[in-house]
């Protein structure tokens, strides 16, 4: 997924915590975001992330360029490979499931169980109990416990919560 104009906001303002802002760039965060936004959309949320982190560990004392932020994130973590098919939306899916709204949960596209929070009544803990054969008929492993050890079955949205 790749970095939205809220992320980018979000960047600029830790940024801003830590060094002066240059006087050639807008006021206006919003349109500085904009900028940053044009050139840095392309980045995955978990490079341009580690590269704000990155840059606000290092003993720069100036505010950084968009390129700069670009390098660092794509030192520490390498753009992801686009995997295709059910594999790749599952790949997906386990990467950004947990930014769900929890009154609209984002179903695993193998199996189509969410997690337990959504539900009612909620589950103890926010996670996901899979069903294990449906992914091993698919041929993808999962990550978490799977619904058989929650007495057989997987957790999947009823239609009060659609």
């Amino acid at each position: 997924m790749t970095v939205t104009l809220p992320e980018v906001m979000h960047g600029l303002s830790r940024l801003l915590e830590i060094y002066p802002r240059p006087r050639h760039l807008p006021e206006n965060t919003e349109a500085l975001a904009q900028i940053w936004q044009r050139e840095l959309g392309d980045l995955d949320t978990a490079v341009f992330h580690a590269g704000i982190s990155a840059y606000c560990r290092t003993d720069a004392e100036y505010f950084p360029k968009p390129g700069k932020i670009r390098t660092l994130g794509e030192t520490v973590v390498p753009p992801a490979a686009v995997v295709a098919g059910l594999s790749g939306a599952y790949a997906e899916w386990e990467r950004t499931w947990p930014e769900g709204p929890l009154d609209r949960p984002v179903p695993c596209p193998v199996c189509g169980a969410t997690d337990g929070w959504s539900h009612h009544p909620p589950t103890m803990r926010r996670q996901v109990w899979h069903d294990a054969g449906q992914h091993a008929a698919a041929g993808i492993p999962f990550v978490g416990p799977h619904a058989e050890q929650r007495s057989g079955a997987a957790v999947r949205p009823s239609a009060a919560v659609r």
